[in-house]
This record gives C-alpha cells, structure tokens and sequence, in this order.
C-alpha cells in the first residue's frame, strides 16, 4: 500500500511501565523499517528506559491519574493534566504527524486527546487481555484498536467492529534471540528472575529462600540472574551467597532478551510484554501475577498461557517458599516436562505484532481499513 510521503510521520504515546514502553519500540522499529519519521510522547518515570530507543524527537509529557486515594490532589491532577494538553497540541501542531498511536497507560491520555483535538486519527493498541483504565476512556474517541491477545474480557461492544487482532508488538532485541529452546543437559541450570522493569521485593526474598530448601546437589547446580529492586541488590546478592548459590543480581538487565533465550526457567510477573516474549522465544515460565496490578491485568493475561498448559501460574497468596522450592525440584528434576511447557507456550505465540499494528496504521491511513 502507498502511503504519501508528508503522511509519513507518527506519534506514538507511551508511559508508566518499561511494558507499555517496549511495545512502542516494537512498533517504532517497524514504522522506521518503512521509511517513517517518528515522535515519541512519554513520561520521564521511565526515561532510563530509553536507551537503543532510536525515534527522531522524544518529548516528556506532563500527565497524572485521578485515584480515591488522592482526592485532596485533584485540582493540582488537573493542572498537570491540562497543562499535558496544552503542550502535545504545541507539539503535534509543531512535527505534524499524520497519525497518533497510544499504547496504554495514563500518560498517553493527554497526547491522544490532543491529536483528536488537532483531528488527527488515533488508534490504541492494549496489550493485555483487560483494557485499562486510559484506554477504556480513549476508546470513546479511537479511529481503531489492536489487540495484544485474541480476547480482551471487556471491550466495549462499540469498540469491538474497530478492532484487529494484531499480537503484541515485540522489539528487535527479543526477536532477534528467536531459538529453539535447549532442554536442561544436567550441568548448569539457568534461571531468570525478575518482576518487571522496576523488579520485585516480594520475589528477593522469596525465591532465594526456595531455592535453600533444594539439595546440595541441585544448588550447585544453579546458575541465577535475579533482577531486583537498587536497594535490595546487596541483600539478596548475600542471600545467594550464604546458601552457595551462584547468582547474577542487578535492578536491570540491558541483555534480558538474551538472558531470556538461555534460561531453562524463567519466574517472573506476567505483564503483557513478559507474556509475549515468554510465548515467541517459547520459554517455561514460572508467573506470579503482580496482585496489586490495576484491574487484575497480569492475572488475566497469565490465564492465557496457564489455560494452554504454556506456565505455570500461582497466585501471590497461595506460594510459599515450600510450595515453591518443590515445584522447581520437580522442573529440574523432569527436562522433558520443561520442554512440553516451552512447547505449549510457543504455540501460543501470535507472532509479526509490530508488522500487523503498522499494516493496521497505513491501511488506515490510506482508507483501505476493514473493520473485523
């Protein structure tokens, strides 16, 4: 399809989670694969996130939420809001992109409304299997929706003739580290830890506990990369060390992808993006939904592999370090069974997101969309 050179510019929202953020670059290296020029509108909570995220112009948006907890803030909420507004309609009146693609998360709420409010198209992609809150209230005003999973438990029915469902975009870095995985040889046994770009406190003290109870010659073993929370990383680093483990800790891994194609286990969260890349790498993952998520997401999407026998899904409330210690003993102990699960996972796996989300833009762009 040919899309005119001067409509050759997008804007993309993102903001609030290293996930919402991923799934923009997914999609931000596929626009600039087709000749685009890209704007990103995000927050600055996640600027250290930003490196290899390569778009012609990034700009920081002023945004916040309304909650019941801070009603005492609303008027200054609303400021903050008003004052987004303002300047993405400076901004977009200023780069003229053609289009506005959103991503999630409350920060995309101003720069949405200001490219409606300019007349552009917007069209929001959810990741999860559970809108959220920002898009539930963009989907009023949306041009279209693509869908990170199949089924989404509360689209609007008036969204629904809009939607497309595309998969979750996936950034090079994960797609490029696509490989069989390898059953566990019986020497070292690689796992991941982490609990989101921001890591876990509730995983620091509970997975080094688990992994004291198994026996000698399973700890010898291990080999860990457990990203945790800047504070902590001493703590469960001497964890580790007082129960003869062998452990990476850090508060982020720029290599996860990597990290990711060379475990024989991976426990984590289950955010939209851990899901997606869990399921195309076809890894076997532990997934402790995070509780306090909004809206119950991380439960709803790890139903998605759990239902599919692609995870292994506990809730927060109902693991213990027992519970946990010998589940793990079972996986080491049973490769076969690893492999059945990384197997059911990569089946699952809906793969080209960041080409379906930018085939959905320039046939929207160019008036060929059909609605499904």
């Amino acid at each position: 399809m040919h899309v005119k050179a001067k409509d050759k510019c997008v804007l993309l929202a993102a903001g609030g989670t290293g996930g919402h953020l991923y799934s923009a670059k997914g999609t931000s290296e596929e626009l600039k694969r087709r000749g685009y020029k890209v704007i990103l509108f995000t927050d600055r909570r996640i600027e250290g996130l930003l490196d290899n995220f390569f778009v012609d112009q990034t700009k920081f948006i002023l945004s916040a939420t309304f909650s019941k907890k801070n009603i005492i803030y609303w008027p200054y909420i609303l400021i903050k809001l008003l004052y987004g507004l303002a300047i993405s309609i400076y901004w977009i009146t200023y780069y003229k992109p053609s289009l506005a693609v959103g991503f999630g998360g409350y920060p995309t709420v101003p720069p949405l409304l200001a490219a409606k409010i300019c007349g552009l198209k917007i069209i929001i992609h959810e990741q999860n299997s559970i809108m959220g809150r920002a898009n539930l209230f963009l989907s009023h005003f949306t041009n279209g929706l693509t869908k990170g999973f199949k089924d989404i438990y509360n689209l609007p029915e008036k969204v629904k003739k809009k939607s497309c469902f595309s998969g979750n975009p996936i950034r090079d870095e994960v797609t490029n580290e696509i490989n069989p995985y390898l059953a566990y040889n019986g020497k070292i046994f690689n796992i991941l830890v982490f609990g989101g770009s921001q890591g876990a406190s509730f995983f620091s003290k509970l997975i080094p506990r688990a992994l004291s109870k198994l026996p000698d010659n399973y700890r010898k073993k291990l080999n860990i990369m457990h990203q945790s929370r800047t504070e902590e990383i001493n703590s469960v680093r001497d964890l580790y060390i007082s129960i003869g483990i062998k452990a990476e800790v850090n508060d982020f891994f720029y290599d996860l992808p990597k990290r990711l194609r060379n475990s024989h286990l991976v426990i984590s969260r289950s955010g939209a993006s851990t899901i997606s890349e869990l399921s195309l790498l076809g890894r076997p993952g532990i997934l402790i939904p995070l509780p306090s998520s909004i809206d119950g997401d991380q439960e709803y999407n790890a139903k998605v592999l759990d239902s599919l026998n692609g995870a292994i899904v506990y809730h927060q409330s109902d693991i213990n370090e027992e519970i946990l210690s010998d589940k793990i003993f079972d996986l080491i102990s049973s490769p076969s069974e690893l492999l059945k699960i990384a197997n059911n996972a990569k089946a699952a796996s809906k793969g080209g997101g960041s080409k379906n989300i930018v085939d959905f833009i320039e046939n929207l762009l160019t008036g060929k969309l059909v609605w499904k």
